[in-house]
């Protein structure tokens, strides 16, 4: 048995088992991939139109060569435990459709840019009912959100919530890691850095925030939450709150370096 542990392990007397499990690494954006556009939040079927019309017609004019749908692109209706009439089969066919259709307008309004979609809180809650309900099928990539809604024909790329996206230096995370539970920092930007403590960018917060730190030998590091595109009022919060509306235009240097630009949109403007 010594000898089988020395070949194995090396070591005479010692096993360690192989892992099963693998650390997850970012998924780092390569350089032509520099001038970006960040827009989380959709909640579709709970979207707003005007301030989406206004976000993209924004990152057209600035010629993106990348989209990062940075998480929640979906509402979780259809799938959450919380109360209140459950949806028809009808309802969520028609948000499935809602949401091909606006994937496929986005692709089209950009043709040349590259898509990302940073799975959110909301996104994945189709996959974790399908486990509960119907887990026969819970692991087969078929009955995915990225098959269902045809995400390879459009050419959008999934990363799912156990990664985060790598644009230079900077951070694109949904962030429904670093920000949890119901009640949000008074400021979502300075509750990230001392989470990440790296610069880091994320949605789920609905609400505009930013923050810097310096340290003791004078490097910087900002963290930044972007505002949504759905209802400022939802049903879990009908009088209204924080909530803004709002997406980032990001553009990073060859070393690295980068420059955030997170805008608010109010009543149909940019401030």
């Amino acid at each position: 048995r010594n000898e089988k542990h020395k070949r194995d392990n090396g070591s005479a007397g010692f096993y360690i088992p192989p892992a099963e499990s693998q650390d997850y690494t970012p998924y780092v954006l390569n350089v032509n991939q520099n001038n970006i556009g960040i827009l989380s939040d959709f909640h579709i079927p709970n979207h707003r139109e005007e301030p989406i019309r206004v976000a993209v017609e924004y990152l057209k004019k600035k010629q993106i060569n990348t989209l990062i749908l940075n998480g929640d692109v979906m509402d979780n209706t259809p799938f959450t435990r919380h109360g209140g009439q459950p949806p028809s089969a009808e309802d969520t066919l028609k948000w499935f459709e809602m949401t091909e259709r606006f994937l496929e307008s986005l692709r089209d309004y950009f043709p040349k840019a590259d898509i990302i979609w940073t799975e959110g809180n909301h996104d994945a809650w189709m996959g974790r009912w399908m486990s509960e309900h119907a887990y026969m099928f819970g692991k087969d990539p078929y009955f995915s959100l990225q098959e269902r809604l045809h995400l390879d024909e459009y050419k959008i790329k999934y990363i799912p919530q156990s990664r985060y996206v790598l644009a230079g230096k900077l951070v694109v995370v949904h962030g429904h890691h670093l920000i949890k539970g119901i009640i949000a920092p008074v400021n979502a930007a300075r509750g990230i850095i001392l989470k990440a403590k790296v610069p880091t960018i994320i949605g789920h917060v609905h609400v505009d925030s930013q923050h810097t730190e310096t340290d003791l030998h004078g490097h910087i590091t900002t963290c930044w939450s972007t505002g949504c595109l759905c209802t400022l009022t939802p049903e879990y919060q009908p009088m209204g709150g924080k909530a803004c509306h709002g997406f980032a235009h990001v553009m990073v240097e060859p070393d690295g370096n980068f420059n955030v630009n997170n805008i608010r949109i109010h009543k149909g403007r940019i401030l």
